[in-house]
């Protein structure tokens, strides 16, 4: 078994060199091992040359490039996003309040259709029991007849059919009192006839008969 002296190194290193040429199986062991340290070696710097240092090359390239599209473009896409978050807060903003303005719409045309289709209001328009009716003509009324419902595109017409006597001012009065109700729907097939009265032109009186009518929506209440 070798023994070397680290303590004198020349003098150990030159007994071995003479212990290797007198021992050619130990020389023909060494020279292997040296051949294969080599051969690793060469295969270890191939494989660094052919793909571990291409690949790194790549990913540095990659990088640099990626850094390089950073610092151009982010600070145009930043302000993009900036602007284009903006818009759609606007938009959103509009179409909020788009809801709410239908939202009002809608509960403005619910009371609207709501007082159109009240037959207690409507009755009493008609009938003159209205605080505001200009004239009263309660009882000047001989006739009151619910004629037959009539429907079409989706609404239907509650029509009645009034007949009576009064002086033409106040039938005058009533016409345009009528017409400015909002629960009133229609007026139609207006009959004036005068009523003379002898020896008293200043009393006379017209018969009059029209048809009045509310308007309701098809499947909601009467």
């Amino acid at each position: 078994m070798l023994q070397f002296d680290f303590k004198q190194p020349a003098e150990q290193l030159r007994h071995f060199y003479y212990q290797l040429k007198g021992d050619p199986a130990l020389l023909g062991q060494i020279r292997i091992l040296v051949l294969g340290l080599v051969a690793c070696g060469v295969v270890a710097y191939s494989g660094n040359a052919l793909w571990l240092e291409p690949q790194r090359q790549q990913i540095t390239e990659q990088i640099a490039s990626r850094d390089r599209l950073q610092a151009v473009w982010s600070p145009q896409l930043e302000a993009a996003t900036v602007a284009r978050r903006g818009q759609l807060s606007q938009e959103l903003e509009k179409i909020r309040r788009g809801n709410e303005i239908l939202a009002l719409k809608k509960h403005f045309y619910d009371l609207q259709w709501r007082e159109w289709n009240d037959i207690e209001r409507f009755t009493a328009t008609i009938l003159t029991l209205d605080p505001m009716a200009p004239v009263s003509l309660e009882h000047s009324f001989k006739q009151l007849t619910h004629l037959e419902t009539r429907s079409r595109q989706g609404f239907s017409v509650h029509p009645v059919r009034l007949a009576g006597t009064a002086s033409f001012q106040d039938l005058f009065d009533y016409l345009v009192y009528l017409e400015n109700r909002s629960e009133i729907r229609a007026i139609d097939d207006l009959v004036v006839e005068r009523i003379p009265v002898e020896g008293y032109e200043k009393e006379a009186k017209v018969g009059f008969s029209l048809t009045v009518g509310r308007i309701s929506i098809d499947g909601g209440a009467l």
